[in-house]
């Protein structure tokens, strides 16, 4: 690659050298000339492959079009040379169509010609043509980039999952106004936007999803498309009972081809940590790996149809031939401690700080 070097403060400061004018084009800043040379490195390196690419395949770059016969010789066809400032578009000769699209063909290039060469003209020094290149490289990564982006962006719901009586719903109404409220199980949805910050712009919108074993699926398919992150809470006291209807839905969560393809961050929230008896977050996280593995082999033997597909047909969980662990994931996945109602009980306050961080991260 053929880097430019930055030229001298004399040649930067007289009038009529190259490096004057192309300073006086950056806006006379030194800065800015750096910056352009190390386009015009990118523009001459992206330039020499694409020429070695034509190379390759015996296409020859001029300052006019290549013929026809260039193009067809690699595939041992023969044709009477078109002029070098036809389009060579052997596609159109196919069949039925070559009689008609080569006029058409040859009509187009003679209205575009005049436009080309005047652009020709422009890029005459390889040094501008060089950061053309560069810049459009540029402008190509910042749109794919930009798309990504609005994509998540797009995504603005985090969904509190889990059984009945995990207390979700007094999570949500703690998250939101930071005080104790009566709640019974949810039998519908519950959303209301959360601001994860004192800056009003930085928001989410939490939603209470219900636990009830004929509902949460229903609807969990109707809100998992706009999540940005999941929140799974767990009962600590009651999940030493529970961890097979636990882990049987956290799975059927992290198996779901809409939840693998965007990957929301998982949180599993260990609630109702004010008990003496509650599990610890360490041990919640060791007996749903486990017992997701065992699920996971369960499943994979699910019986086969005459075809050979499976009837049970969900994404493989993890890595195939590792027992399962929460890395094995394409989300990132935590674990935090919590308590919505508080070790005082109605009058205290919650212990929700590793919650709230974790929402100002995925934010």
């Amino acid at each position: 690659m053929n880097i430019r070097k930055i030229p001298s403060q004399k040649e930067l400061s007289s009038p009529g050298t190259a490096a004057w004018d192309l300073k006086a084009l950056c806006g006379c800043g030194t800065w800015r000339y750096g910056l352009v040379v190390a386009l015009a490195a990118l523009g001459e390196t992206l330039h020499a492959m694409i020429s070695k690419l034509f190379q390759h395949k015996r296409f020859h770059i001029s300052p006019g079009f290549p013929s026809e016969s260039a193009f067809l010789a690699p595939h041992g066809r023969t044709t009477a040379p078109m002029g070098p400032r036809a389009l060579p578009f052997p596609a159109c000769r196919g069949a039925g169509s070559g009689s008609v699209a080569w006029p058409r063909v040859r009509a187009m290039a003679g209205g575009l010609e005049p436009h080309l060469e005047a652009l020709r003209r422009e890029l005459r020094g390889p040094a501008v043509l060089s950061v053309l290149i560069a810049l459009i490289a540029v402008a190509i990564t910042f749109l794919i980039w930009r798309f990504v982006q609005g994509r998540r962006s797009s995504r603005k719901a985090v969904l509190l999952l889990g059984l009945c009586d995990a207390g979700k719903t007094l999570l949500f109404a703690r998250l939101l106004s930071g005080r104790y409220r009566d709640t019974q199980t949810s039998i519908t949805d519950s959303s209301a936007v959360y601001r994860v910050s004192r800056d009003k712009s930085t928001n989410v919108t939490l939603i209470d999803l219900p636990g009830h074993e004929s509902l949460r699926l229903q609807f969990l398919e109707r809100f998992k498309a706009a999540a940005r992150a999941i929140v799974f809470v767990v009962d600590s006291v009651a999940f030493q009972r529970e961890v097979k209807d636990v882990a049987e839905f956290l799975y059927q969560v992290l198996v779901d081809s809409t939840v693998l393809r965007n990957a929301p961050a998982l949180l599993i929230a260990c609630n109702k940590q004010d008990v003496t008896m509650a599990k610890s977050a360490k041990l919640i996280q060791q007996q749903l790996e486990k017992e997701l593995n065992t699920l996971r082999v369960t499943r994979s033997a699910a019986p086969t149809s005459l075809d050979g597909s499976a009837t049970g047909g969900p994404a493989q969980l993890g890595k195939k031939g590792k027992d399962f662990d929460f890395s094995q994931l394409p989300m990132k996945v935590e674990f935090v401690e919590c308590s919505a109602r508080g070790s005082k009980g109605e009058d205290g306050e919650a212990d929700l700080e590793g919650l709230e961080k974790w929402l100002v991260k995925v934010a």
